[in-house]
């Protein structure tokens, strides 16, 4: 039943659900802002014990105009059918921003919000959730060898018939026929035992070329699990495109027992979940970037001899730095960062896994 037009619904403190004229408890409520709709859920049989509910994406960035797909896991006891989850939106600004049923997001071109946080309820207990937040970037062009406009490579040399040379390429690449490779698609380094996924082709702006961004790629894993020191550089080039390195993939370096030294490059935002979780010889960390926004939950649990970490960034709040993300780490941990956030970090860092830990 449609409980729309009954006013403002969200403000709904209390009902009663009856069946037969007996009172069902267990019935539960859910209220979607972004589909204005008011739900309740009635439990057949034996009621489900949900324990917990982890979401998933095929991307974390989406450009305007695209979607993004979702994915749920429902664990629990009694599930029967009960292992579905209910979908909700916060933080856009358009209304045509919205998430299907089935997961399925879809930014608008009008979006003015640069991030969106997507959660899942459980429907069987509505307490039991999971949530995602997703960067949204401006609608790119449909790629294309031909330069962008108005800037002119004052190297190159003048056509015969007086016209002006051609424009510098696409930024990234060294040739303006080349185009990066889509984004989702797995570039493996193996000069260097290194895998990458493209998460951005890259952007152009005809009006204003400082606008420009190079195509991007999230650090996924590596195969040299014989290395000791590990390097994440800034960017990385495969053919005659470089990319920038703005994330580390979800369990990346996950349980890689040998690494004691660890430095990311400038340009990394994004720290996945596990991340590195479970590098007991993992000693130290030299993060570089100051656009580090994002640390995921359980990033580097179980790191049991990390000693130091050293930070640039001054842009991590308690809502972006994931659950337990320090869990397990050594007792002397202490994290090196700018002089404005140290009292702030100390404060975010130990509820998120060591008590213990000091910012320097």
């Amino acid at each position: 039943y449609d409980l729309y037009h009954m006013g403002n619904i969200k403000d709904l403190t209390d009902f009663t659900v009856t069946v037969n004229g007996k009172k069902l408890d267990e019935a539960v409520y859910f209220y979607s802002e972004s589909w204005k709709i008011f739900a309740i859920y009635v439990p057949i049989g034996k009621p489900a014990d949900i324990e917990s509910v982890k979401i998933s994406s095929d991307k974390s960035t989406v450009e305007k105009g695209n979607t993004c797909q979702f994915s749920s896991e429902v664990k629990g006891t009694n599930l029967g059918n009960n292992n579905g989850v209910l979908w909700s939106i916060s933080g856009n600004k358009s209304e045509d921003t919205v998430i299907d049923d089935n997961g399925l997001l879809n930014v608008a071109k009008d979006e003015t919000s640069t991030q969106i946080e997507i959660t899942a309820y459980a429907w069987a207990d509505k307490s039991k959730t999971d949530s995602l937040t997703i960067n949204i970037t401006e609608a790119l062009p449909t790629p294309t060898p031909t330069p962008t406009p108005g800037t002119i490579d004052p190297s190159a040399t003048p056509t015969p018939d007086g016209t002006e040379p051609s424009a510098t390429p696409t930024p990234g690449t060294d040739d303006k026929t080349v185009t990066p490779a889509e984004v989702g698609t797995t570039l493996t380094d193996s000069a260097n035992n290194v895998t990458y996924k493209v998460i951005s082709i890259g952007k152009t702006d005809a009006s204003d070329p400082s606008k420009n961004e190079m195509p991007a790629v999230a650090f996924t894993g590596t195969t040299d699990k014989k290395a000791k020191k590990f390097n994440i550089g800034d960017t990385v080039k495969f053919g005659d495109v470089i990319y920038s390195i703005e994330s580390i993939g979800e369990g990346a370096l996950k349980n890689n027992k040998n690494i004691t030294s660890l430095t990311i490059g400038k340009n990394v935002k994004v720290i996945e979940k596990n991340a590195f979780a479970g590098c007991t010889k993992l000693k130290t960390v030299n993060c570089k970037s100051k656009v580090l926004y994002k640390i995921g939950a359980n990033a580097f649990k179980g790191d049991k001899k990390l000693k130091k970490m050293t930070l640039k960034t001054s842009l991590l709040k308690k809502k972006n730095v994931g659950k337990n993300a320090i869990k397990g780490t050594s007792k002397k941990l202490k994290i090196y960062a700018p002089k404005k956030v140290k009292k702030s970090y100390q404060k975010l860092f130990r509820a998120k896994g060591n008590k213990k830990v000091k910012t320097k």
